[in-house]
């Protein structure tokens, strides 16, 4: 869904792609990440003769862990101003 082209070989069954994960500054569950092969296209895709293209999205969740040492993971910056008048 993202434009992504994936090449399937010749006399191979299956390509790849590499689908990154959005990142917030949380520990925990993020919004998973959804593609789904949208066409099959290319000057021989008219050869094949029982092609039949799954259009069903895949999802994938992605859970971010807290940091490591040396890792701290994503900074959080809060300012707190108070006014003392």
């Amino acid at each position: 869904t993202d434009g992504t082209t994936v090449v399937v070989a010749a006399n191979s069954t299956t390509g790849s792609a590499t689908a990154t994960a959005p990142d917030n500054v949380y520990v925990g569950t993020n919004a998973p990440v959804v593609n789904a092969i949208d066409a099959v296209s290319g000057a021989d895709a008219w050869k094949f003769e029982n092609l039949n293209l799954d259009k069903t999205p895949v999802s994938t969740q992605v859970t971010d862990e807290p940091g490591t040492p040396g890792n701290e993971g994503d900074i959080v910056k809060v300012t707190i101003t108070a006014d003392q008048t």
